[in-house]
């Protein structure tokens, strides 16, 4: 049924950029769609009609109707039976490119997402977009995390209507902030308090493998990862791994020469 629901939010776009003039008489808040706006009701409206056409395309609709009601677009699917299905569209807006989202902790990624483009001009289009919501998530390479759950951007640009749906882990996102905050490091960014915390794990981390790590285990080590950084990374990513490797092995060699346990050849 959800890829049902994406075929009604992306109909639902296209209805609502037919109504221009509705659109210009709306009392815009910039990028959110408040608990009544009248954004959300317009949108609402729009999402009946798109029921109604779909309605006659899947056999899955034929047994149900539909009650559409702000926040946003909030879908209630009431079958002949009394079976009844609860989905949500996102709503934004905004005369930016580029907004805020939504907090990810309790955020459906794999939710429909319909973004209205406003215009800077005041006879200018307003243009309206649809995607699953991860689609629209704009993580950069260096952004920063939040003191809070994240609430990473979503872009217009990266919209794309053509998409079949599909369902995307949440969880993917960590990583993501994780990889973004050591390429903030290595490319020398430490403008936040995040990056000197991130510095910090990083340096205590290192000492910690090393205090642990005896010379043997380390080569041992060192050979099982080799292979694998050949394989992922580019040449010169290749060098800075040799050259970070190998400060670990003279720190371990110092270590142990210090405690009185290197075995010499």
């Amino acid at each position: 049924m959800e890829q049902i629901i994406l075929q009604i939010a992306k109909k639902t776009a296209q209805i609502l950029s037919s109504k221009q003039n509705e659109l210009k008489q709306i009392q815009w808040a910039d990028g959110e769609a408040n608990l009544d706006s009248q954004f959300s009701k317009l949108a609402c409206l729009c999402t009946n009609h798109a029921f109604l056409i779909l309605k006659k395309s899947y056999n899955q609709l034929a047994k149900f109707s539909l009650n559409c009601s702000p926040p946003d677009i909030s879908m209630i699917l009431m079958g002949e039976e009394g079976e009844r299905l609860e989905y949500k569209i996102e709503l934004k807006s905004s005369k930016s490119r580029v907004i805020l989202g939504s907090t990810i902790r309790n955020l459906d990624i794999n939710q429909s997402l319909i973004f209205c483009l406003r215009p800077t001009e005041e006879d200018g289009e307003y243009m309206v977009k649809c995607d699953q919501y991860f689609n629209a998530i704009r993580i950069s390479e260096v952004d920063t995390f939040q003191d809070r759950t994240p609430r990473p951007r979503i872009s217009w640009d990266m919209m794309d209507e053509g998409r079949e749906y599909e369902r995307r882990d949440k969880g993917d996102y960590i990583e993501q902030y994780s990889c973004a905050a050591l390429r903030r490091l290595e490319n020398g960014i430490n403008s936040s308090w995040q990056d000197l915390l991130v510095a910090s794990i990083k340096d205590k981390v290192v000492r910690e493998f090393i205090e642990k790590t005896d010379v043997r285990e380390f080569r041992r080590l060192r050979k099982e990862i080799a292979p694998m950084e050949k394989r992922h990374r580019k040449k010169n990513a290749e060098e800075e791994v040799d050259v970070f490797m190998e400060g670990l092995a003279l720190s371990l060699e110092r270590k142990c020469n210090i405690s009185g346990i290197y075995e010499k050849k």
